[in-house]
């Protein structure tokens, strides 16, 4: 298990709300748990299942927006 804490930011977007909730929303489809925090979201899985959930919500973000910036950081320690 690895965990991953993920933060898009869609640049210059008037309607960031709803495509960062959409990204979540993608995650609902894949095999992982993720909590939604104020700056982030916490994804929680196995590795490849993790680093598939990322690249899904990058996918998704640059489909409803062209300018993003996505910060990822992983970590092999998953509290609880």
């Amino acid at each position: 298990m690895i965990q991953c804490q993920v933060s898009a930011y869609p640049l210059g977007a008037e309607n960031f709300k709803s495509i960062i909730n959409e990204c979540i929303t993608s995650l609902n489809q894949l095999p992982v748990s993720y909590t939604v925090t104020t700056m982030s979201t916490l994804v929680k899985g196995e590795k490849d299942d993790v680093f598939g959930a990322v690249r899904a919500i990058f996918d998704k973000a640059l489909e409803l927006h062209p300018d993003l910036i996505l910060i990822a950081t992983y970590t092999s320690v998953c509290p609880g």
